[in-house]
């Protein structure tokens, strides 16, 4: 006959297990980034999709505010001064000018991104 001995330190595992639980929130919170920060890149990469010829400026829009282990959340948003603009792309609406309107001549030269280039730079 073939008999087998099996033994456990229980107090070991348990603890293990009370020192790996101080990290959970750690792990938690790096995930919770991790997820924010490829959502950012998608929301991103899809840009020039939705507009024509985005800018540098307007495809650095979106920020993350990341988890730490207090606060157990991260945030992806709009940046404040790109908002202005791509809330009529989110939200859609009519965006007036801010003071007085310009025609654009016809034949005036246009940088890569279909704008006028500043005066002066």
């Amino acid at each position: 006959m073939l008999f087998a001995s099996v033994s456990h330190n229980i107090g070991e595992q348990a603890k293990s297990l009370k020192a790996s639980a101080k990290q959970i929130p750690f792990a938690a919170a790096k995930g919770l980034t991790a997820t924010a920060k490829d959502a950012q890149g998608k929301l991103t990469s899809a840009l020039p999709n939705q507009l024509d010829r985005p800018t540098p400026f307007t495809m650095k829009a979106f920020g993350i505010e990341p988890a730490t282990k207090q606060k157990l959340y991260a945030k992806v948003f709009v940046k404040q001064d790109q908002l202005k603009y791509l809330g009529f792309q989110i939200a859609g609406g009519v965006r007036t000018p801010v003071r007085r309107a310009l025609v654009v001549p016809k034949g005036v030269r246009l940088n890569q991104y279909g704008n006028r280039p500043l005066q002066g730079r």
